[in-house]
């Protein structure tokens, strides 16, 4: 009985451990803005942008999105724009 309790033990040690690291690499809340992004994971709302990326690299593409957060985070402006990025063909 007392092997049990040590494997429960080990276990919600290890359980507890993966949860404070996993809650401690989460990303801080975005306020204000802007932020650009490579796009969103889908079309349900609230959106969900993915691949941040740097005001340039966003520039130097064909598409990209910029994001605008209220002070609790919450995405309020999400919109596509187009860069002016010439192709030479």
């Amino acid at each position: 009985m007392l092997k049990m309790q040590n494997i429960v033990s080990s276990i919600s040690l290890i359980i507890l451990t993966v949860l404070s690291v996993t809650c401690a690499t989460q990303e801080k809340p975005r306020t204000s803005g802007p932020y650009y992004f490579e796009g969103f994971a889908h079309y349900k709302i609230p959106f969900q942008p993915i691949k941040e990326l740097t005001p340039s690299e966003a520039k130097s593409r064909d598409a990209y999105y910029i994001a605008y957060y209220s002070n609790d985070g919450k995405i309020i402006s999400f919109r596509q724009f187009y860069s002016e990025v010439q192709h030479l063909g």
